[in-house]
This record gives C-alpha cells, structure tokens and sequence, in this order.
C-alpha cells in the first residue's frame, strides 16, 4: 500500500466518523438533508472521501440516498427500534447468564469503574456523558463474554440506539439517575453470581426505554 492509497484510507475513514459522530450526537436531526459539498468544506476535503463515507453510512442504515430526494437522515422506525429493543434484550440475556458469578476480579474492577462514571455524569446532570457511560456498560458486558460475533453485533446495535438512548434520558426526567440505579442492580445480580436475578433486572431496564419510546 502506498502513501498516497493510505492518505485516501484516513480520510474516508475520519469522514465516516466524523459525519457519523454528527448523526449520533444530533448535531444534524433526523430527517434532515445533507449535501456532499457542504460537508466537505466543513470537513476540510474533498467530496469523494465524503461520498465513500456516506455510502457506508448508508449501508448501516444512518443515512438514505436517492436520486430523487439526495441525502437524508434517517429517524428509524418505531418497527426497528422495537426490533432493536427485542434483540438487546436476547443476546444481553444470554451473555448474562453465561457471565453470572463468573467475573474476574479486573472486569469487576471496570464495571464498577464505569458505574461510578455513571453515576458522576447523572449527578452533573451530563445526558451526553451519561448516554455514553450507558452504551459503554452494554458494551463492558459483551465484552467480557469474550465472543466476538456478539461484540461486534453489539457494537453496530448500540451505535443504532444511541440517539434512542439520548433521547430517553432527555424526554423522561431524572432518567440518568434511575437507569444508573437499574445498571447497578443488574451489575450486582451478575457479580453475586444470580443471573436470573440479573436478567430479570435487564428486562425491567430495556422494558422501560421500549415503553418510553414507543409510547
């Protein structure tokens, strides 16, 4: 691979970040158009690293391009985001089971690392900290599960979500502060090593933002 093929790499690859942390963080909301040259002036590039990034993003299902109406952000559908909601909750049930009491003493260490971060950002009233903490717990968990069909399955899921996650914790008020509590039970249910115990709390915190949304 030469210079210039890596030079091309890097850009395609922080134009896909950099537009899609715009999307994520709603600095451009759903349902809004984008134009190729607008962002590549604001991105400092050419359009064709743009172009390349918007079509994966289009594959992922942040963005849809046609002819007729150009670029659009996408708003998933109430249908997705259920879907989303069904499949979280499946695979987290499954990893849970498999982690409970099982845990060394270094991902406990993490959790509970990334519990008290938790913690901090709903205190400070921080939803962007807290929406990030919230998806980096789901993370932690997968995670340590150690498969990574389930990371990497996770990892896109929780992308998907993410606005949904956000706009949970804004909509409903002191929502950083109780999801915090429900993290922190299920964490304690997989430590102590009841895993039932532990999914049925994953369902109650899943359930809620389901019912939030989709309400």
């Amino acid at each position: 691979m030469n210079e210039k093929t890596t030079s091309r790499d890097l850009l395609r690859t922080r134009a896909y970040r950099e537009i899609k942390e715009m999307i994520l963080r709603e600095r451009v909301i759903p349902g809004s158009f984008l134009s190729k040259r607008a962002l590549a002036k604001q991105l400092d590039m050419s359009p064709t690293p743009v172009h390349s990034a918007l079509e994966r993003l289009e594959a992922e299902g942040f963005v849809r391009i046609s002819p007729q109406q150009g670029i659009v952000v996408r708003e998933f559908s109430i249908e997705e985001v259920a879907d989303f909601f069904e499949f979280r909750l499946a695979i987290e049930s499954f990893v849970i089971r498999a982690l409970a009491g099982n845990l060394t003493s270094y991902q406990r260490k993490r959790l509970r690392g990334n519990l008290k971060a938790q913690s901090e950002c709903a205190r400070q009233g921080d939803v962007d900290g807290f929406t990030r903490e919230d998806v980096a717990f789901h993370h932690l968990i997968c995670e340590f599960h150690g498969n990574g069909q389930i990371v990497a399955s996770m990892t896109d899921l929780m992308e998907k979500l993410y606005r949904v996650a956000r706009t949970v914790s804004t909509r409903v008020a002191d929502r950083p502060t109780t999801a915090y509590r429900e993290h922190k039970a299920i964490a304690d249910a997989v430590i102590a090593g009841d895993g039932e115990k532990a999914v049925e709390r994953l369902a109650e915190h899943i359930g809620y933002g389901k019912r939030v949304l989709i309400s």
